[in-house]
């Protein structure tokens, strides 16, 4: 095991060590919780920051970040500055269809951010159906080239469930990635091969990563350990671990493993 650090004063910037840049979330089972918890926390603290996604985001999910929908670059900078300046954030998407917002090119992202208009973006990077358990297809996870923090999400209620179609996002995908059967119970192990595999939720991404265990009860953080000590076992390239609980906006960290 690694040092354990209980956080006293709860805030994400905190916990995965990052307060810029671009952060591109992926995985299954609380990625939008943390992109929207994360940004409340820099709307309380009066940050700047955009919040996007690659993929799609329910309009619902996204509709407290002053969201410009827009499928024109030159156009879409113009709103998003705008919010900027009136408010201090504002949200990036490229069309609606069916309550869901689409996502805007990764290049986009880079260019935002080379531009300078702001320092602070958060991305979805995939998507998972509203599932709490993934692995990414061929052209997953779709990550900003210039990235350097991916918060790879894991679902720690999943453990203990059964495997099939009903908590998991691409069923063979994943039963071929973790060797799994239907029905079969999910276990600490297979989290950890999700987060270490090549094929896993990091897939061709070579930058810093962290490990979020997303927990919704005091029992699910009680898995935490188990899960970390397992990937640690496997000779991994994770920065650090944090261990969550609670959902949507009120996620908060409730301890980190370095």
């Amino acid at each position: 095991m690694g040092f354990v650090q209980e956080l006293i004063v709860v805030r994400f910037c905190e916990a995965i060590g990052v307060d810029g840049g671009i952060i591109t979330c992926v995985g299954a089972g609380g990625k939008t919780s943390l992109v929207k918890s994360l940004g409340v926390e820099w709307q309380e603290r009066k940050l700047p920051f955009l919040l996007t996604t690659t993929t799609k985001m329910f309009l619902h999910e996204v509709v407290d970040f002053a969201p410009v929908i827009c499928d024109q670059y030159d156009q879409g900078i113009g709103y998003i500055n705008k919010y900027l300046r009136e408010c201090g954030y504002a949200g990036l998407f490229k069309n609606l269809q069916n309550e869901k917002v689409g996502g805007i090119p990764p290049e986009w992202v880079d260019e935002i951010y080379d531009s300078g208009l702001v320092n602070r973006i958060i991305v979805e990077g995939d998507g998972a159906n509203r599932k709490i358990l993934k692995a990414p297809k061929d052209y997953e996870p779709v990550i900003p080239s210039k990235c350097r923090t991916v918060i790879g999400v894991l679902a720690l209620k999943s453990i203990g469930q059964a495997f099939d179609a009903s908590i998991v996002h691409r069923l063979e995908t994943v039963a071929g990635l973790l060797n799994k059967k239907v029905g079969e119970p999910i276990k600490a192990e297979d989290l950890a091969v999700l987060a270490v595999d090549e094929r896993g939720i990091f897939k061709n991404y070579q930058g810093r990563k962290i490990v979020l265990l997303a927990a919704g009860t005091n029992e699910d953080v009680e898995l935490a350990d188990e899960v970390i000590e397992d990937i640690k076992r496997r000779g991994n390239e994770i920065s650090s671990f944090v261990v969550t609980s609670g959902y949507g906006k009120d996620m908060k960290p409730v301890k980190v493993v370095s």
